[in-house]
């Protein structure tokens, strides 16, 4: 160990020093950063402290930022490694760079800073490079840094024109394969996709490369790497809907539902997520017939989650289908109630079943006196109602759906439900006095319409209700009704609906009355 500039023995020449130092370095070496950097901060100082001679200092220097970089103390390499820096050693001024370059990278990467906020950073790392001698560049990686810079600072087309013409560093540090990966972002970023592609494939990156040739409007090549990658990892969704973009931006659907169908698995979910894919696929293509059969296949196979998936995309098929008529509506709702069988509860599922219920019940009297749809409506909102029994919309739309259908018994009974949950909602309370009137029980229907009103004195429904509740306006029930009706008059006119009826029904409930009062 090289001693003071004064031949004076110090600590470093002591075992104990000696020992100390091969440790860190063998922590390094070991990759064990964090107690490699303690070991070397220590020495380091006591060097300091002691007059060390600058040979041992540097090597000291060079250990500590080594340890920091590997640690990822990026900003704290910098210190030592800028002292280092300052005798212009080649080495010393391209493990600079490289440090003011990793501490560039990770601010771009830990915050939403911009190239112009690492710009100095950029800019001494350049600088540090500029002194390096042209004999020199080779051996110190000079033109890989350079464009890393040029990468890091936005200046893509520098960067892949610094990278193209750098020699081979085999897997020397910095790694060669770490700065052909920028390459080849480098090279999409501008456009050139085709080139990034190969790239990408000397590297072994076959998704990238896959996403590469995809953007490069080459979906042949790109779906050749996509089916390995499926095959190799048939579970991994993004891969799939990777894979379905790709397809679909090079127009070659065809091709990937090929390569769907040739594809194995004993995973229920694969092979429901697959059929998804390939239906979905055909479907763009307008090929209603082929999605669907593709769905309808793989059904008796498949039971719980997998089933109540592909239920919710065949019912959806279904629907969408512009050819499908009430009898695709009538499949529909059965395989929406086997999927909801599979697995009670699935949003998709819950949602998709609660908008078809309301649309045949809105339905419904176009039909009538069919009551197919209606029936299935019914189905539909029992069904969700059994596995959502607290949610009070799925009751109330349980109850108007039940009256609708003549069920008088169930509609009242949902919609007390409905209330329970919703005390202070008008609307459900409105519902539920026609469903009481439905029933035969007029009076407790007009609790259920004044209770509405109470909650919402200008409720234009409810007030025309218990209006029509006390026909046929005689004595004191006609002017009351003529307060009611005029009072749905005044709201109606507030809300810019037609008023003439509830006027009309007002002036004939107050004849009846006078004429009560003449007799």
């Amino acid at each position: 160990m090289v001693g003071s500039g004064s031949g004076a023995r110090t600590w470093a020449d002591e075992p104990a020093g000696n020992e100390r130092l091969a440790q860190a370095e063998s922590q390094l070496a070991e990759g064990r950063a964090v107690e490699a950097a303690v070991g070397f901060r220590a020495l380091l100082d006591e060097a300091v402290a002691a007059g060390g001679d600058a040979p041992f200092l540097a090597s000291l220097r060079r250990g500590l930022g080594k340890a920091l970089l590997l640690a990822e103390e990026t900003y704290a390499s910098l210190e030592p490694l800028e002292t280092l820096s300052r005798d212009g050693a080649p080495s010393d001024l391209a493990l600079y760079a490289e440090a003011l370059l990793a501490h560039a990278r990770r601010t771009l990467a830990e915050a939403s800073a911009t190239s112009l906020q690492v710009a100095p950073y950029l800019e001494d790392a350049r600088g540090a490079l500029a002194r390096i001698p042209a004999e020199q560049a080779a051996a110190t990686g000079r033109a890989w840094l350079a464009g890393e810079a040029a990468y890091l600072g936005g200046r893509h087309a520098q960067a892949v024109e610094l990278w193209a013409a750098a020699p081979s560093r085999g897997d020397s540090v910095p790694q060669e394969r770490w700065y052909r990966e920028r390459q080849a972002h480098a090279l999409y970023q501008l456009g050139r996709q085709r080139e990034a592609a190969e790239v990408y494939e000397t590297l072994g990156h076959a998704r990238a490369a896959a996403s590469a040739w995809a953007a490069a409007r080459e979906g042949e090549r790109a779906l050749a790497h996509y089916a390995v990658l499926l095959a190799a990892a048939p579970g991994d969704p993004l891969l799939l809907e990777d894979a379905v973009s790709a397809a679909r931006f090079t127009s070659m659907q065809v091709r990937l539902e090929s390569i769907l169908g040739a594809l194995t698995s004993e995973e229920p979910a694969v092979r429901a997520t697959w059929a998804v894919a390939r239906s979905r696929l055909a479907q763009q293509r307008g090929d209603h017939a082929l999605a669907r059969s593709v769905l309808r296949e793989l059904v008796p196979s498949l039971s719980g989650p997998p089933l109540a998936t592909l239920c919710y995309e065949l019912a959806a098929c279904l629907l969408l289908d512009p050819q499908g008529g009430e009898s695709a509506r009538a499949e529909a709702g059965n395989v929406l109630l086997a999927g909801w069988t599979a697995e009670p509860g699935q949003a998709d599922l819950a949602a998709l079943m609660g908008l078809m219920a309301e649309q045949d019940f809105r339905a419904a009297p176009r039909f009538w006196p069919e009551a197919g749809p209606l029936h299935r409506s019914l189905a539909l909102q029992r069904a969700l109602v059994l596995a959502l029994p607290e949610d009070p919309f799925m009751q109330a739309n349980l109850g108007n759906i039940a009256r609708l259908a003549g069920e008088s018994g169930v509609a009242v009974a949902a919609l007390l439900t409905a209330v329970r949950l919703l005390p202070e909602d008008a609307a459900t309370k409105n519902d539920l006095g026609l469903a009481l009137l439905a029933d035969e029980r007029a009076a407790e229907a007009q609790a259920a319409f004044q209770a509405a009103l109470a909650d919402d004195p200008g409720f234009l429904a409810a007030r025309q209700n218990l209006a029509r509740l006390r026909r046929p306006y005689a004595g004191e029930a006609g002017f009351e009704a003529r307060r009611l009706l005029l009072g749905a008059e005044a709201a109606a006119r507030a809300t810019g609906e037609p008023n003439l009826l509830y006027r009309t029904l007002a002036l004939r409930a107050w004849r009846y009355g006078r004429r009560a009062e003449a007799r």
